[in-house]
């Protein structure tokens, strides 16, 4: 099974909107998908709530992760859902998952015993680096950073690079493939599609060149709690080719097809 962490250091960039849609698109390619939402906010939990499983992000964490046991080669999606309450609880505790060493641990196991079931594993994140998002952060095998091209995008996601590499040290870990997705962009305005050229020019390699407009299309999707594509209104068609393209060379990135 292949770890995705889905990660940034700012919020509102749309990371629930990926890892949904990213879980739709590998399932719809023949992939079975195990979703882990660590996110506090609870947006992809509530979007792929029909597909949630038994076991809840406190189970990652705690020894008690279970899956349903699905055929692997059935094109399916599984969620761990977010605990809400347990999750604010901690935070107004100041309590983020204990220690790096300790919380990684945990959650290596715990996503163990879903191995043998699925072939990818998209973990959606909280904002900035919180302990459970640096233990999803070395356990992944590939980091997608989506990011919203607008002025100071480069100097952010640089900033994330070099917290990403002193991670990796700390933790004795080799580096893994990090890509930008480019989304929320917004091609009519001159300075995004500067920071779009400079994202492109200073990142050449991780950058997805197949960037993801801002759509309340995709936000009507998620609040009806299917991928934009599935919504087939006249409105939809454009934001669903270009999530698609985007995703598409997403997997075409991670050996998904």
């Amino acid at each position: 099974m292949k770890v995705i962490t889905i990660s940034s250091r700012e919020s509102g960039v749309g990371k629930s909107v990926v890892a949904v849609h990213l879980a739709h698109y590998l399932r719809d390619i023949g992939k079975s998908v195990l979703v882990i939402d660590l996110a506090y906010t609870d947006n992809t939990s509530r979007t792929l709530s029909e597909f949630a499983g038994s076991t809840t992000v406190p189970g990652l964490f705690d020894g008690k992760a279970t899956s349903l046991r699905g055929q692997r080669e059935v094109p399916r999606i599984e969620l761990v859902r977010s605990n809400l309450g347990e999750d604010k609880a901690r935070w107004r505790r100041g309590d983020f998952g204990g220690s790096l060493e300790s919380a990684s641990a945990m959650f290596r196991e715990g996503v163990a015993a879903f191995a043998p079931h699925f072939d990818y594993c998209v973990v959606d994140t909280a904002p900035g680096l919180c302990v459970r998002a640096r233990a999803a952060l070395v356990t992944g095998d590939i980091v997608l950073i989506p990011v919203v091209p607008i002025a100071g995008a480069a100097e952010q996601v640089d900033r994330l690079f070099v917290e990403l590499a002193v991670l990796n040290t700390q933790c004795r870990t080799g580096a893994q493939p990090t890509l930008l997705v480019p989304n929320r962009f917004r091609s009519t305005r001159a300075d995004a599609r500067v920071a779009r050229a400079q994202l492109g020019k200073f990142f050449q390699h991780p950058t997805i060149d197949a960037p993801i407009a801002e759509s309340e299309e995709i936000q009507n999707a998620l609040n009806k709690r299917m991928p934009v594509w599935a919504l087939g209104t006249r409105s939809s068609r454009r934001p669903a080719l270009q999530m698609r393209a985007a995703l598409e060379a997403v997997g075409a990135r991670i050996g998904a097809c």
